[in-house]
């Protein structure tokens, strides 16, 4: 599955198939609120983005509440 964030991949999201474009967020803390809702225990999560995005501190943040006791 694809989830996209930001103004700029709002664009990607409405042009990929639906059944693998399944959510966009507008921005990181929308992603931080919802991506839990379409992970699944044994999942692998890829994260795709710049620094500019900010996206480096979302994902760490995201490692350290789903490892270990933690895990989804």
């Amino acid at each position: 599955i694809i989830m996209t964030v930001g103004d700029f991949m709002k664009h990607l999201h409405n042009k990929l198939p639906k059944d693998i474009a399944v959510a966009h967020f507008e921005n990181l803390e929308k992603l931080k609120e919802g991506i839990t809702n379409y992970l699944e225990d044994g999942d692998v999560v890829l994260f795709k983005g710049s620094r500019g995005t900010k996206l480096h501190l979302f994902v760490e943040e995201f490692i350290k509440q789903n490892t270990q006791e933690n895990a989804l």
